[in-house]
């Protein structure tokens, strides 16, 4: 089994290496330069303001398609709130003979060839018990393959773009109110440098008033953003391996792996970004401004307690388990 801390780009692997029951991770793939990228993302965050504003107003339809447009925001902070660099998870199930991805997309609970996955930046990682892998023939990956072919076929699940909004935000959370402000200054760094973040903060209130903005983010999320019969990416997986059977023997354990993962993008050079990204930064800003957080906030220590026991995996959970092993990425044609 490889070893966790040597992933990434180290193993290579092809379509032959990889079996029924494994897991992919979608790498993020940042936009070609760290301005694009940056113009990009605080675009999308002024966006999400307005939607904040208007949420009463829209119907559940116009709430899906909010959410669908901020797709990249959602896949951008799962992977630098998770502290990895991936955004997607999917499962290998079987159509016939052939290997396929079954995963949850924007129709719901989707599939596709392997073969046309070579396209895509994938890790992939294998479910293992003790020293037995998944497809051992005492550990066959039929149970698991069975669960994932019962999700594709069901009709009546719909992709989670609630729920991805809602993941992304535990991942911001769920090390403690305490870490939150600080792992969101370092997310921004990244992205548009120290000098242009002080901005931004300064122009929303201050790092009190992000805070309470980002508590009161986090509490509506847990409100409004749970849906019955839809399921995220990272959840869709998780639910194939833990109703394998009623026995656990395919549950994925919660504990996690510690890895020092790269950068999910490039690092910002800072102030050396150039001056056009400042009217976004007060664009931004000053509609953080105008927010007002509620009034009476719950702890966020009990709120942390309501999700922690639900299939809120993330994709770098499943990288990182204890439960799998890594197998490598994927190789990709060259043209």
């Amino acid at each position: 089994m490889a070893d966790k801390g040597t992933s990434f780009t180290e193993t290579r692997i092809s379509n032959a290496d990889v079996m029924p029951g494994d897991i992919l991770l979608l790498q993020y793939v940042p936009a070609p330069t760290i301005l694009d990228e940056a113009k990009r993302l605080l675009g999308l965050m002024y966006d999400a303001v307005g939607y904040w504003w208007h949420w009463k107003n829209y119907s559940d339809d116009e709430r899906a398609e909010n959410f669908r447009k901020l797709g990249p925001l959602i896949d951008w902070a799962i992977t630098v709130f998770d502290r990895n660099r991936y955004f997607h998870a999917a499962i290998v199930g079987l159509e016939g003979d052939e290997k396929i991805v079954v995963e949850a997309g924007t129709s719901g609970i989707q599939w596709q060839p392997l073969s046309d996955y070579r396209y895509r930046p994938v890790t992939v990682v294998r479910f293992h018990k003790g020293a037995v892998a998944l497809g051992d023939p005492s550990l066959p990956a039929a149970p698991v393959v069975a669960v994932a072919d019962r999700l594709r076929h069901d009709g009546k699940i719909a992709y989670g773009y609630f729920h991805a909004g809602l993941l992304a935000i535990w991942c911001l959370f769920r090390d403690g109110e305490g870490a939150v402000l600080e792992t969101v200054k370092a997310a921004l760094d990244q992205l548009i440098g120290e000098k242009m973040r002080k901005l931004l903060f300064t122009l929303a209130g201050g790092d009190d008033a992000v805070r309470l903005l980002l508590v009161d983010l986090f509490q509506r999320a847990l409100d409004h953003l749970r849906k019955d019969h839809e399921l995220v990416c990272s959840e869709t997986v998780a639910v194939c391996f833990n109703d394998a059977d009623d026995k656990g023997t395919y549950h994925i354990s919660r504990q996690t792996v510690p890895v020092a993962a790269p950068a999910s993008a490039p690092a910002s050079t800072g102030s050396e970004l150039p001056r056009e990204l400042e009217a976004d930064v007060r664009r931004l800003g000053q509609a953080l401004a105008d927010l007002e957080p509620q009034k009476h906030l719950r702890s966020v220590e009990v709120a942390m307690a309501l999700v922690n026991d639900s299939v809120l995996y993330t994709p770098s959970d499943l990288e990182r388990s204890v439960s799998t092993f890594l197998l490598g990425d994927m190789d990709r044609p060259t043209a």
